[in-house]
């Protein structure tokens, strides 16, 4: 939308913040106005530039495992992490330093393609939807003494298919 003072003939440009993100890096788009002064016209063009905006990924909750005296054991988590790319571009999961499957395997309803194994259990990874499998390993969990607290870490990343990437921990 452009603003016209009518008093000075400046004016203000507001572009539509959804429609601008949405352009991917090169993509270029031109707003024109007609704008009528008196008894001249004028206008007004605005050139936009798409860039690769930054994937957004919401970090997902942890995971939390409790171990009691008894020799346990622990039900797999599942969860998704979440992102979005305001170009729309195709995403794709990944786990930092983690391996490829050689073939998908299927664990708690999950085709997972990705893996990496932690301390306490390995976490799997289907790469092009985001979901994902923790399968804790019961013998090292029940080996931690009482009162002991530890943690697996895991760093996700999220790649555009315009290669910007970004990492998130679970």
């Amino acid at each position: 939308t452009l603003y016209v003072n009518s008093s000075t003939g400046e004016y203000a440009y507001d572009a539509d913040e959804n429609k601008v993100n949405a352009l991917k890096a090169g993509q270029a788009r031109t707003d024109t106005f007609t704008v009528t002064a008196g008894t001249g016209q004028n206008t007004v063009t605005i050139n936009l530039s798409g860039v690769d905006d930054t994937t957004l990924v919401s970090v997902p909750p942890a995971i939390v495992i409790n171990d009691t005296p008894a020799n346990d054991a622990f039900t797999n988590r599942v969860g998704k992490v979440e992102a979005n790319d305001a170009e729309s571009d195709v995403l794709t999961y990944g786990i930092e330093n983690g391996a490829t499957l050689n073939t998908a395997q299927t664990i708690s309803g999950i085709q997972v393609d990705r893996q990496l194994a932690g301390t306490y259990g390995t976490l799997y990874l289907k790469s092009s939807t985001g979901d994902y499998v923790y399968v804790p390993t019961p013998s090292a969990i029940n080996a931690l003494s009482a009162n002991q607290s530890r943690t697996d870490s895991f760093t996700l990343t999220v790649t555009s298919n315009a290669q910007s990437s970004v990492t998130t921990p679970l």
